[in-house]
């Protein structure tokens, strides 16, 4: 019994220097909590960042749908029960049904200009949804780039723009943008996609 307790020992010996060598080496790094930021290219597994054909497929041609105002060229839905916005941003010179950002937030007055959606809420695939705490955003996004106060809303905004990344060079894009905005620590507004500087 005292030589099993004996090898023991020194295979646990064994593994805890072996873990500070890994450790020492930058193998394995204990010291960043940084996740590698995966960006949301969907709404509700439907709706594709520049994606023409996923807008057209489900909602049909959006070219007499945009808002005609100042702002940026842009079309407005609402969820079934008129609680929650999706707004689908467009490049100028894009074509009428590809966006490049979308934008989902709480809807505080109902709008008839907003074009009803027959859905419950809107959500991204990594399950990024309105009313998520700000760490559960964290635990699925990992450490933004960036984070400030503005007004009552904790921005938290994450930003790819290197030029070897997958995404950006499929979409042939500078840069990725998301930005979530937290109330009392809900989330009530993000933007995500490509950002029209």
């Amino acid at each position: 019994m005292g030589k099993r307790k004996h090898i023991l020992k020194l295979a646990v010996t064994e593994l805890n220097f072996l873990f500070v060598i890994l450790v020492f080496s930058g193998t394995i790094d204990i010291f960043s909590q940084k996740n590698t930021f995966v960006p949301d290219t969907t709404v509700n597994n439907m709706f594709v960042l520049m994606k023409a054909r996923s807008i057209i497929e489900i909602l049909g041609d959006q070219s007499n749908n945009f808002i005609d105002d100042s702002g940026p060229s842009r079309v407005i839905f609402k969820n079934a029960v008129s609680t929650q916005y999706l707004v689908f941003y467009q490049l100028n010179g894009s074509n009428s049904n590809s966006f490049n950002n979308f934008e989902i937030g709480i809807l505080s007055s109902d709008n008839s200009k907003y074009k009803k959606m027959e859905v419950s809420k809107f959500s991204t695939e990594s399950g990024i949804e309105l009313g998520i705490g700000k760490d559960e955003l964290l635990s699925i996004k990992g450490l933004p780039d960036n984070s400030i106060r503005e007004g009552e809303c904790d921005i938290l905004t994450y930003i790819i723009n290197d030029p070897k990344n997958k995404l950006l060079k499929y979409k042939n894009m500078p840069e990725y943008k998301a930005e979530y905005c937290f109330k009392h620590n809900k989330l009530v507004r993000f933007v995500f996609g490509f950002p029209y500087n």
